[in-house]
C-alpha cells in the first residue's frame, strides 16, 4: 500500500488507486474505505495526480492474478460483503464515484487549480479516451467543461504530457472542449470552396490562435517531431486555409521573427495558396488584413528572387489591390524585385528608376547602402532555379538580375548620390558599378549610361549651348507673361513625342533645368515662383515629368509641403499641387508621403488637403476590398482559373487589371547574357546535342543520356532550359492547384468504355483491368503536399536541359506569353490565340512553345488540359500541334526512366499528368499512339521486368483515358484491346 500524506509522498492517492486498480472506484463505500485509510485533507494536487493516472490508464490496467487488489478493496469497503469487485463495472475507472465522493470529503477543492496541476511529472494522455476522463470529471465537478487556459494557457513544464492533452482535444467532440473560449481566436473562414469547412474542424479548435501558439512553444521545448506530426496528420490535410489564418494571427503585426516552426509551416502552407489554389483570394486577404509583413516574409520566401515567382506575386498582390502598400512594406528585397516586375508589367506607375529615385528622396540616404549591397549581391548570384522547400533547408541562392534591371537601379543611385548623398554614399554606388561591369561583360555602354546621370535626376545633359538658348527662350517667354503657362506646357507635349530629334532635346533641356533649378526657389521673387509652380503643377498633371524625372519631381514637392508653412519652398509645393489635386490617386507613394503634412497642408488650402485625404481614403478602400474590376489599360480579362475565387482588380495607379491567377503557371526565366554564358561553359555538350537533333527529331532515351553524360538529372548548369520553358517548379495537388493526378482510382473500364463493346469484355475490364490499372496505388499515397513537400519537377528540367536545339525568344516576349497564359479563358480564348500567334508562330519560335506550354503548363496544371488543347486547335498550326505531340513523348519518356519515379510520389503526379495530356492529344483526338514514338505494350513489359510497375501503369492508365469518348479508339480497337488484355495477364499475377 502506498505511504500516506504524513509519510511525506505526493502521490499517495495515485499511487493507492495504481495498486488497487478500477475495483477501488467500482462504488462509492470502496472508493471511501481508501480514503479513510489517509485522513486529513484531499488538496488539489493530490486530486489532479489521480486525475492524470485515471487518463493514463483509462482502460488495460492489468489486474493481479489472484485477484487481491478487488479482495482488499473489498475489505476496505464500508458496506457488506458482496460479490467480487472485478466482475462487474471494473472495466476502466468509475469517474462519478471519484468525483463525488471527493467533493463530500473536500468541498472546498478549486477546481482551476486541479486543472493547473495536471501539469506533474507523469501524465499523459495516451488516447482520447483518456480526455474523456477529464472531461467527465470536470462537468461532473464544475458544471462546466475543462478549462481552456489548462490546455493553451501556458507552456508546461510537462511538455509531453500537455501535447498528448492537446492531440487528443484536437480531435475530440465539439462539446467536449470549450474552443470558442480561446482568448485569441480567429473568425470563421465564410466563403470557403471545394468543401472546406469555414471553423476547419468539427470543434473549431484550429481557429484557437492560442493553440498555434503553445504548439510553437513545445516545438521549441524539445517536442518538434511530434508537434509536427501532429499539424501534417490533422489541419496539414483537413483545413490548410484555417491553419494559415491563424499562422498569420500568431504574432502582432508587423512581428516576423519566426521560430523553426512558424518557418516551417509558412514555407509548407503558403505556397499552393500562391499558385492557384481555390481558396487563394480569401486566405490571402485574411492573411494580408492580420499581418501584411508576415505574409510578405513568407512570399519572398517561396519566390526567392526567381523572376517567374515574383511575376505571380505581383499579379496576386494587384488583384488584391495591394500592389503599392505591398512594395512599401515588403523586405527591400522582395520590394526591388515586386518593383521591377511591376514596372514591366505597366502595374507601378512609373519606371524602375522613377520609382527608386522617388523612395530614395522620401527615405533619405540610408536607403542606398542597402540598394547597393543587394545589387553586389545580386549581380554576382549564379542563375539558379527557386529553392525547393521547406525553405530552411538547403535554399538555393536567388539568380542573378537582369542586366536592365541593374542598370535602372544604378542610374536611380547615381542620381540621388548626385544630388548629395555624400561622399561614403557614392563609394557604395561605385562598387556596386565596378561590379556590374564585371557581371555583365558586353553590356557597358548600358551600365555607362547608368552612371552618366546629370545631378537633377532627368534624363539628359549635358546640351548644346543652341538647345539651351532655346529653353531658356521659352522659360523668359513665360516669366514675361508673353505666353501662358498652358501654351509652354502643350508645347512640351509636342516637343516631347516629336520625330524631330532637337525638339526632343529642348524638351530634355528644359525639365533637367527646371528639376536642376528647385535648389533656388527659395530665393526666387513671388512672381516668378507662382509661375513656376504653375508651371512644375501642369507638367506633373500632363504626364510630361517620366521615369527618374518623376521620382524627382514629386521628391521635390514633398521636400516643399514639409518646409514651415511661411517659407517660399511650401508655397511652391502647394501652388504646384493645386494644379493636379484631382489627380493624386496616380501616385499612391507621393500621397503617403504627404500625408504627415495633411495638417499643415489644410492649414493654407483645405481644398488640396481634402483632395489629398479623398486620395488616402480611396487607397485604403482598395486596400480593405477582396476584388474589383479590371483596369482600364490591362492586357486580358483577368479572370482567375482553378476557382480561385479573386477577382480582378484594377492597380491603384489605374493601370492594368490583375493578370488571372492560373494554378499555378509561375514562370521563370532567365536573361539573355546568363544563357549566354552558360552556352560558352558546355559548348562541347551543346555542338553534340545540335549534331544529334539534326538527325533525329527527339534526343535519345532518358537512360541512354545518362549513360552518355557525366552529370546525372539535376546536377548541371543547365538552367538555360528555365528560360526556355519560361516556368516555376511544382505547384500544390489540392484543390484548383497543379498536382491533382490523384491516385489512379479511375478504372480503366471507364475511362474507355462506350456504345459498342462486348458485354463479356466489359465484364472482364469491371473485373480485372480496372483493378490492375490501380494496382500500382495499392502502396502509394495521394498526392496530396504535406508541411515539408511540394511536386519536384527537378527531372522534368533535367530533361529539358538536353532539348535546347530550339531558338528562344527575347524576355520582353516570354513576359508576354506569360501574361497571356495567365490570362487565358473560354471567353478570350479567340484573341489570346492571335496574340500567341503573332508572338511564337510568326517569328519562329514554335519549338520554344511547344516545350513550355508542355513543361510549364500541361505537366504541372492538369486543370487546363482541355484549355490548352482548345488553344493548340483555335491556333491552327499543323507544326505546333506536332512539336507539342513529340515534346510530350520525350518528357514522358525521361520521367518514367528516371530513379524519382520509383521513390517519390510527387514525380509519379508528374506523370500522370503528362499522360493525361498525351491521352488527349492522341486518343482523345482519334489517333493512335504510335510504336514508333512509345510502345506502350513493351513500356508495360519493361516495366514489369525492372520493377517499375508503380510509375508505369498510372501512366498507361491516365494515356488511355483519352479513348473516352473516342470514335475509334474503343475498348474493342485492336491496340486499345491489346494493352487491356496486358493489364489483365499482368493482374493476374500472384504476389505482384
Amino acid at each position: 500500500m502506498a505511504s500516506d500524506p504524513g509519510g511525506g509522498s505526493a502521490h499517495w492517492l495515485a499511487r493507492a488507486m495504481q495498486e488497487l486498480g478500477y475495483p477501488c472506484t467500482a462504488s462509492e463505500a470502496a472508493f471511501k474505505g481508501l480514503l479513510k485509510q489517509f485522513p486529513g485533507r484531499i488538496d488539489e494536487a493530490t486530486v489532479a495526480e489521480a486525475l492524470g493516472l485515471m487518463a493514463r490508464t483509462v482502460r488495460g490496467l492489468e489486474p493481479d492474478g489472484l485477484g487481491l487488489s478487488a479482495t482488499l478493496a473489498a475489505v476496505l469497503s464500508d458496506g457488506p460483503p458482496a460479490a467480487p469487485l472485478g466482475e462487474a463495472g471494473s472495466a476502466t475507472w468509475n469517474v462519478a464515484v471519484v468525483v463525488d465522493v471527493t467533493k463530500a470529503r473536500s468541498p472546498g477543492l478549486a477546481w482551476r487549480r486541479v486543472a493547473e496541476g495536471l501539469d506533474h511529472d507523469g501524465f499523459l494522455v495516451p488516447e482520447p479516451a483518456g480526455l474523456g476522463i477529464l472531461t467527465t470529471a470536470f462537468r461532473r465537478a464544475t458544471g462546466e467543461s475543462l478549462p481552456i487556459s489548462a490546455l493553451v494557457g501556458r507552456l508546461w513544464s510537462n511538455a509531453a504530457g500537455q501535447l498528448s492533452l492537446l492531440a487528443a482535444a484536437t480531435v475530440a467532440p465539439p462539446d467536449a472542449v470549450p474552443w470558442d473560449a480561446s482568448p485569441r481566436r480567429v473568425a470563421p473562414l465564410e466563403g470557403l470552396v471545394s468543401g472546406a469547412s469555414a471553423a476547419g474542424t468539427a470543434n473549431g479548435c484550429w481557429l484557437s490562435v492560442d493553440l498555434l501558439a503553445v504548439l510553437c512553444q513545445l516545438a521549441d521545448a524539445g517536442q518538434a517531431g511530434p508537434v509536427r506530426s501532429l499539424l501534417e496528420a490533422g489541419p496539414g490535410k483537413a483545413c490548410r486555409e484555417v491553419l494559415l489564418c491563424s499562422l498569420g494571427a500568431l504574432r502582432a503585426a508587423g512581428d516576423t521573427d519566426w521560430g523553426a516552426l512558424e518557418r516551417l509551416l509558412w514555407s509548407s502552407l503558403l505556397p499552393p495558396f500562391l499558385t492557384g489554389h481555390a481558396n487563394s483570394g480569401l486566405v490571402l486577404r485574411r492573411l494580408w488584413d492580420s499581418n501584411p509583413a508576415a505574409l510578405l516574409k513568407g512570399m519572398g520566401l517561396w519566390a526567392g528572387g526567381d523572376i517567374g515567382r515574383v511575376a505571380r506575386l505581383v499579379d496576386l498582390l494587384a488583384q488584391l489591390g495591394v500592389l503599392h502598400a505591398a512594395l512599401e512594406v515588403a523586405p527591400l528585397e522582395l520590394s526591388l524585385d515586386l518593383a521591377d516586375a511591376a514596372a514591366r508589367r505597366e502595374l507601378l506607375g512609373a519606371t524602375l528608376d522613377g520609382w527608386l529615385a522617388e523612395r530614395l528622396a522620401r527615405q533619405g540616404g540610408g536607403l542606398v547602402r542597402p540598394v547597393a549591397r543587394y545589387l553586389e549581391a545580386r549581380m554576382a548570384a549564379a542563375p539558379t532555379p527557386p529553392p525547393q522547400l521547406p525553405l530552411d533547408q538547403g535554399r538555393a541562392p536567388p539568380p542573378q538580375l537582369a542586366c536592365e534591371t541593374a542598370a535602372c537601379l544604378l542610374r536611380g543611385l547615381h542620381a540621388h548620390v548626385a544630388c548629395g548623398g555624400g561622399a561614403d554614399l557614392a563609394s557604395e554606388v561605385s562598387r556596386a558599378q565596378a561590379h556590374a561591369v564585371v557581371a555583365y561583360p558586353g553590356a557597358e555602354a548600358l551600365l555607362a549610361a547608368a552612371a552618366a546621370v546629370p545631378a537633377a535626376g532627368s534624363s539628359g545633359g549635358p546640351f548644346s549651348s543652341d538647345v539651351e538658348e532655346e529653353a531658356n527662350m521659352h522659360f523668359h517667354s513665360i516669366y514675361s507673361e508673353n505666353r501662358p503657362v498652358e501654351e509652354v506646357v502643350e508645347q512640351m507635349r509636342r516637343f516631347k513625342v516629336s520625330g524631330n530629334a532637337r525638339q526632343v532635346e529642348v524638351f530634355r533641356c528644359m525639365v533637367h533645368n527646371l528639376l536642376d533649378e528647385f535648389r533656388f526657389f527659395p530665393n526666387y521673387p513671388d512672381k516668378e515662383l507662382s509661375v513656376t509652380a504653375a508651371l512644375f503643377g501642369r507638367l506633373v498633371a500632363a504626364n510630361l515629368f517620366s521615369g527618374m524625372a518623376l521620382g524627382v519631381a514629386l521628391q521635390c514637392l514633398l521636400t516643399a509641403v514639409s518646409e514651415p508653412t511661411d517659407s517660399k519652398l511650401f508655397r511652391f509645393g502647394l501652388g504646384a499641387l493645386v494644379q493636379f489635386r484631382g489627380d493624386l490617386t496616380r501616385w499612391p507613394a507621393f500621397c503617403a508621403g504627404a500625408a504627415p503634412h495633411a495638417a499643415r497642408i489644410r492649414s493654407v488650402d483645405s481644398a488640396v488637403a481634402d483632395a489629398l485625404e479623398r486620395a488616402l481614403q480611396q487607397q485604403r478602400a482598395a486596400a480593405a476590398a477582396t476584388g474589383g474590376s479590371g483596369g482600364s489599360g490591362g492586357e486580358g480579362d483577368g479572370k482567375q482559373r482553378g476557382g480561385s475565387g479573386m477577382a480582378d482588380m484594377s492597380s491603384a495607379n489605374g493601370g492594368a487589371g490583375g493578370a488571372g491567377g492560373g494554378d499555378g503557371g509561375v514562370e521563370q526565366q532567365q536573361q539573355p547574357q546568363q544563357q549566354q554564358q552558360q552556352q560558352q561553359q558546355q559548348q562541347q555538350q551543346q555542338q553534340q546535342q545540335q549534331q544529334h537533333h539534326q538527325q533525329h527529331p527527339l534526343p535519345p532515351p532518358p537512360q541512354q543520356q545518362r549513360q552518355a553524360s557525366s552529370s546525372g538529372p539535376g546536377t548541371g548548369q543547365g538552367s538555360s532550359g528555365n528560360k526556355a520553358a519560361g516556368g516555376r517548379k511544382g505547384g500544390d495537388g489540392g484543390d484548383g492547384g497543379g498536382g491533382g493526378g490523384g491516385p489512379g482510382t479511375m478504372t480503366i473500364t471507364d475511362s474507355v468504355g462506350g456504345s459498342g463493346t462486348g458485354e463479356a469484355l466489359n465484364k472482364l475490364l469491371q473485373s480485372n483491368v480496372a483493378q490492375a490499372a490501380a494496382l500500382s496505388t495499392l502502396n502509394e499515397k495521394p498526392p496530396v503536399v504535406s508541411l515539408s513537400t511540394t511536386i519536384n519537377n527537378e527531372t522534368l528540367e533535367s530533361a529539358e536541359r538536353n532539348l535546347r536545339d530550339f531558338k528562344a525568344p527575347p524576355d520582353t516576349a516570354m513576359d508576354k506569353v506569360s501574361f497571356i497564359m495567365n490570362n487565358l479563358s473560354k471567353n478570350n480564348l479567340a484573341a489570346k490565340s492571335k496574340d500567341l500567334a503573332a508572338l511564337v508562330i510568326v517569328p519562329g519560335y514554335v519549338e520554344w512553345f511547344a516545350n513550355y506550354l508542355t513543361v510549364k503548363r500541361a505537366a504541372q496544371e492538369p486543370n487546363h488540359h482541355l484549355l490548352y488543347m482548345e488553344l493548340l486547335e483555335t491556333m491552327g498550326d499543323k507544326a505546333l500541334v506536332k512539336s507539342v505531340l513529340r515534346t510530350t513523348y520525350y518528357y514522358a519518356s525521361a520521367l518514367l526512366e528516371s530513379d524519382r519515379a520509383i521513390t517519390q510520389t510527387n514525380e509519379r503526379t508528374l506523370i500522370k499528368q503528362l499522360g493525361t495530356w498525351l491521352g488527349l492529344q492522341t486518343f482523345a483526338r482519334n489517333k493512335p499512339v504510335l510504336v514508333v514514338d512509345m510502345d506502350l505494350k513493351a513500356m508495360i513489359r519493361d516495366a514489369y521486368q525492372r520493377g517499375r510497375m508503380i510509375a508505369v501503369l498510372p501512366f498507361v492508365q491516365k494515356v488511355l483515358e483519352g479513348c473516352k469518348g473516342s470514335k475509334v479508339f474503343k475498348a474493342t480497337n485492336p491496340m486499345v484491346h491489346g494493352i487491356l488484355a496486358l493489364l489483365a495477364e499482368v493482374h493476374g499475377m500472384e504476389h505482384l
